[in-house]
């Protein structure tokens, strides 16, 4: 059903890199975020089931897909609230300890900037990986006209990992699928800086409006959603003063 859905919109998806290692743990897919549509194309090409840790529950009465989300198998978490976000994730560690696999977007939310590989990452990944032994597999996505580019990593292990340290190892997973999306950059023809349009970084925000307005998402709610990194907030305050 994926599949016929994806070649209805004209989507397409390549995979440029697969280095996961087999293993009987429990696995927590970490995703780069680019669009309404990329879980649905990445979900397709995985081959391995995996639990939706769904941020969207209006989706699930908006639309079939929502339907289809729910027979799948989701953890449904509303990311206003911070004890729904607190027992979702408890959920997760639940269908993990079962040997069951999440399927997670760490960045919180669709990556509209326009100079970051990966946004700063909430550490509900890291968290559930410590407290279910899971190994946490990073994947980069991006996506060129109609076809998604998907570069999937080697699996992180979480043996190692403490608590007390979640923000590092938070840190070093963003570094992982910062390394992935890069390789795919890498994967694409090259172009000069010359060759640019002069206002592509107005052609961006369009790109991102049109995007927002086609599945009736504000773009309000995609900055909303974002993680809210202490320095960067600091910053912006610095340059609104």
């Amino acid at each position: 059903m994926l599949g016929m859905d994806r070649a209805l919109q004209k989507k397409k998806y390549q995979i440029i890199g697969d280095k996961r290692i087999r293993t009987n743990k429990p696995k927590i897919y970490a995703c780069t975020h680019v669009g309404s549509t990329d879980i649905s194309v990445f979900y397709e090409a995985l081959k391995d089931h995996c639990y939706w840790f769904w941020g969207d529950i209006g989706e699930y009465y908006r639309k079939i897909d929502g339907l289809l989300v729910w027979l799948n198998g989701a953890v449904f978490v509303n990311t206003r609230d911070k004890q729904n976000r607190r027992n979702a994730r408890n959920t997760a560690i639940k269908v993990l300890n079962k040997g069951g696999n999440i399927l997670i977007f760490p960045e919180g939310t669709w990556n509209i900037t326009e100079n970051k590989p990966v946004m700063h990452l909430y550490t509900g990944a890291v968290e559930m990986a410590i407290e279910s032994g899971a190994d946490i597999i990073p994947v980069g996505i991006e996506l060129y006209g109609n076809t998604f580019y998907i570069n999937i990593g080697r699996n992180i292990s979480s043996r190692n990992m403490k608590t007390d340290s979640k923000q590092q190892n938070t840190e070093k997973l963003r570094s992982a699928m910062a390394s992935l999306k890069w390789a795919i950059w890498e994967h694409q023809r090259q172009s000069s800086r010359a060759a640019l349009p002069n206002n592509i970084s107005e052609l961006w925000q369009k790109h991102i409006q049109k995007m927002c307005d086609e599945v009736d998402f504000p773009i309000e709610e995609v900055y909303r959603t974002m993680y809210a990194y202490k320095p960067d907030l600091e910053l912006s305050q610095v340059k609104k003063n």
